[in-house]
């Protein structure tokens, strides 16, 4: 159970450190998906999890105090797990690649920790604390945008409007779709409606 508890310790310096040095970006990137809130419940699920299944570890092995003070403790945690573990899958079903729904819990943890460790600098050291919502430089322009982009059927899709972080498009059928900065590589964006593409 001491090997456990330090890969266990080592995994999470490594996601704290993770989400601390790269937390604009990650806070970008999942922002369309969820926010700080959302990854801290995220982030609360996964812990109650982890909790649970090591007290479960802890019982079979012979500790019979392995959940604590008692039953009504124990489904109160399962409960509010479930909720947790809910709002992740809920998070999931908005992923729109199966890359981005691998990723997502390693995210949450990442956004939640680094929020943490970002909060608790700016109070001690007295540093600026960005939420992640500001553009840098290496972020795509959404004005670069063109007015007509294609679908993978190479359908037609044109521009509906612009607004400061997503542009808004429509085919001729009605349907629309908005692309956010974070789904855009090169020249196509991945959106939960499908792949874009522009010339």
């Amino acid at each position: 159970m001491g090997d456990l508890t330090i890969v266990l310790a080592l995994v999470l310096f490594v996601v704290v450190m993770a989400g601390t040095l790269q937390y604009n970006k990650l806070r970008r990137k999942w922002a369309r998906i969820m926010g700080v809130f959302g990854a801290y419940v995220i982030f609360l699920g996964i812990l109650l999890l982890v909790g649970i299944i090591a007290s479960l570890c802890s019982l079979i092995s012979g500790n019979k105090d392995a959940f604590g003070a008692g039953a009504g403790e124990t489904i109160f945690m399962v409960i509010i797990m479930v909720v947790c573990l809910g709002y992740m899958v809920i998070c999931i079903m908005k992923c729109s690649t199966t890359k981005e729904k691998l990723m997502l819990p390693f995210a949450a943890c990442m956004i939640a920790a680094g929020f943490c460790w970002r909060l608790i600098g700016s109070i001690v050291f007295h540093t600026p604390m960005s939420d992640g919502s500001e553009e840098s430089s290496d972020e795509f322009d959404m004005n670069k945008l063109p007015n007509i982009i294609y679908d993978d059927a190479n359908n037609r899709w044109q521009l509906q409007h612009r607004n400061g972080d997503s542009v808004v498009y429509h085919n001729d059928a009605g349907q629309m779709v908005t692309i956010y900065a974070g789904q855009i590589s090169g020249s196509g964006a991945v959106t939960s409606a499908g792949n874009f593409h522009w010339y």
